[in-house]
């Protein structure tokens, strides 16, 4: 039986899937990429779907005066709980998915920008999602708000500086406030995109990315990456079953 598309959704068209989308094609695995902040409409049916990746973006959850697409985007992930189609939230879309399960999204103490390193918990380490991953993972931040854990749900990794880094809820819904997704090309278009808006603490963090770009990207990353995608579309979406 044919596996149904991974969605994709897309909050900005500069944050793409990147690495998971080569994933998927390996596999031939079908998927959608839906730019909704290119005004591209939010799908009505989950149920056409094995499984839905909400991605990055610079916006918080509460701008939906500014962005009336995160409310139509909100409603479907809504749904996509209740229909119990898989979804993967990365960064914003974490905070998305933790909104949507009732917890509360709020701006850190800190920014986290760079490549950095978040720790599992002890249910991180039991967690589907984290099989055959070691504990202390490199990841790549670009946030300044984070959520809280929501109610009935595990939480899965963190970092000294951003306590809930990763979580999960009836082992089909995970939201990661981290990247693992993104290469060294696609973390200097951000550079190039976003430090301008930056505070100055901030700015050099950023700058500091352009520098590590022109060294390999940590071959630790892509590995945890490629484990991680497996786990969560060949196992969790039923990618394994086709």
């Amino acid at each position: 039986m044919a596996m149904k598309p991974v969605l994709f959704l897309k909050n900005i068209s500069l944050e793409g899937p990147e690495t998971m989308e080569l994933f998927l094609q390996k596999r031939n695995i079908p998927y959608e990429i839906r730019d909704i902040y290119a005004e591209v409409p939010v799908p009505r049916d989950p149920r056409e779907f094995s499984a839905v990746v909400p991605l990055g973006g610079p916006m918080n959850v509460e701008e939906e005066e500014r962005y009336p697409f995160l409310r139509d985007e909100k409603r479907f992930l809504a749904k996509c709980v209740e229909e119990d189609i898989p979804i993967l939230g990365i960064c914003l879309g974490s905070q998305l998915l933790a909104t949507v399960l009732g917890a509360r999204v709020w701006k850190n103490a800190w920014s986290e920008i760079g490549r950095m390193t978040v720790e599992l918990t002890p249910a991180g380490r039991r967690s589907p999602l984290f099989a055959g991953i070691e504990p202390f993972i490199p990841v790549f931040q670009w946030h300044g708000d984070t959520f809280d854990i929501p109610a009935n749900a595990s939480h899965l990794a963190w970092s000294p500086r951003c306590r809930n880094q990763a979580f999960s809820y009836k082992n089909r819904f995970f939201g990661l406030q981290f990247h693992i997704e993104v290469t060294s090309s696609t973390a200097r278009k951000w550079v190039e995109a976003y430090a301008p808006a930056l505070e100055s603490g901030e700015k050099s963090a950023a700058f500091q990315i352009l520098a590590e770009t022109e060294r390999p990207w940590p071959e630790a990353m892509s590995r945890t990456a490629d484990r991680l995608y497996e786990n969560f579309f060949m196992e969790t979406a039923g990618g394994r079953e086709r």
